[in-house]
C-alpha cells in the first residue's frame, strides 16, 4: 500500500508534478495485488462521494482545493476505474467506484447547469 502513497516532493524538496505523480500512483496500481487494488477504489470511492456531496452544497469552487480542475481529476479518476477493474474485473468495488464516479462528474455538471458558483481556475504547480 506504500507504493501507492504519493511522494509529493522530489530528493531536493521541490514539489513534483501532478500528473507525473497520478502516473505513478496508476502505474503501481497496476502490479499491485488485488487487495491494494481494492483498497485503493474505496478510498476513491469515498473521495469522489465527499467531493460530489461538497459540490452539491457549496458549489463548483469545491474544486479549487485541487490542483487540478475537474476535467483532470474526472480523468484521472475515470482512469483508476480502468485500472480497477482490469486488476478485479467483476469485483463489488469497480462497479461502486465507477457509479460514484459517475455521481462526482454528474454534480458537476449540474452545478455548472445551475448556474453555480463559478469555478475559478488555480494555477497548476
Amino acid at each position: 500500500m506504500a507504493a501507492l502513497s504519493e511522494r509529493k516532493t522530489d530528493t531536493e524538496g521541490n514539489r513534483r508534478p501532478w500528473e507525473v505523480r497520478k502516473q505513478e500512483t496508476l502505474s503501481h496500481l497496476r502490479r499491485a495485488s488485488p487487495e491494494v487494488a481494492a483498497v485503493k477504489a474505496a478510498d476513491a470511492v469515498h473521495n469522489a462521494r465527499c467531493t460530489a456531496q461538497d459540490i452539491r452544497c457549496q458549489g463548483l469552487d469545491v474544486w479549487r482545493r485541487f490542483n487540478r480542475g475537474p476535467e483532470l481529476q474526472l480523468d484521472y479518476y475515470r482512469r483508476i476505474v480502468r485500472v480497477v477493474r482490469e486488476r478485479l474485473q467483476n469485483h463489488p468495488i469497480v462497479d461502486e467506484l465507477a457509479r460514484a464516479v459517475d455521481e462526482l462528474a454528474q454534480a458537476t455538471e449540474e452545478a455548472c447547469a445551475g448556474g453555480s458558483r463559478t469555478l475559478q481556475k488555480k494555477n497548476p504547480t
